[in-house]
């Protein structure tokens, strides 16, 4: 059984490439400190890529150096634009998800009289019901939520609970249909006391 060798780390590739020996000019002895430091950071990928890079800037061929450095750099500005693109696409993905759950909602809370001692709080269901059961299944635990809320701030409050049904009757001979609007409110109110 044959075992492949294993392959160096980045910190390992990057002793090596400190044992490049500095030029007597100071500028080249930059340009592969900067080399060192892009391939640290990830933006030269392969070692082959930085050695090269520091063997010419070694060998004063600064015109192939130019050329090899701008390739990468060009490369590293790709990658950074898609995935800036990527973060902005996955951003617009999320404000979309947003909207599209508020719109999934049941209903819409409207409060009145919010500061007095005995605000409404409606709840406008979205949806179509054809029975009450369904919609009180719809809205009671939001209910339940304002009453406790309402409670924390007060220790003992009334609770009228009240509905307002919209009846819908299909008109005869092709006529629009009529709407007619009940509200009804419950007979004895709950008193609610916190504890």
């Amino acid at each position: 059984m044959s075992s492949k060798p294993r392959a160096k780390t980045r910190q390992e590739n990057l002793q090596l490439l400190n044992t490049f020996e500095d030029t007597p000019n100071a500028s080249r002895n930059i340009l592969i400190s900067t080399v060192k430091q892009m391939y640290s950071r990830g933006s030269i990928r392969t070692y082959k890529e930085a050695a090269t890079l520091i063997k010419l800037a070694q060998n004063n061929e600064m015109a192939k150096f130019d050329e090899r450095y701008n390739q990468i750099e060009a490369a590293a500005n790709v990658k950074l634009a898609k995935q800036q693109a990527k973060e902005i696409k996955q951003e617009e993905a999320e404000d979309k998800l947003t909207v599209t759950e508020k719109n999934m909602s049941r209903y819409i809370v409207r409060v009145k009289n919010k500061k007095s001692e005995l605000p409404t709080f409606e709840l406008d269901f979205k949806n179509e019901y054809t029975d009450f059961n369904a919609a009180w299944k719809s809205g009671v635990v939001r209910l339940i939520k304002l009453a406790e809320s309402r409670i924390e701030e007060k220790p003992n409050i009334k609770i009228v609970i009240g509905m307002e049904v919209i009846i819908i009757k299909p008109g005869e001979d092709g006529e629009d249909m009529k709407q007619q609007s009940m509200p009804t409110l419950c007979q004895n109110p709950f008193i609610a006391k916190k504890g």
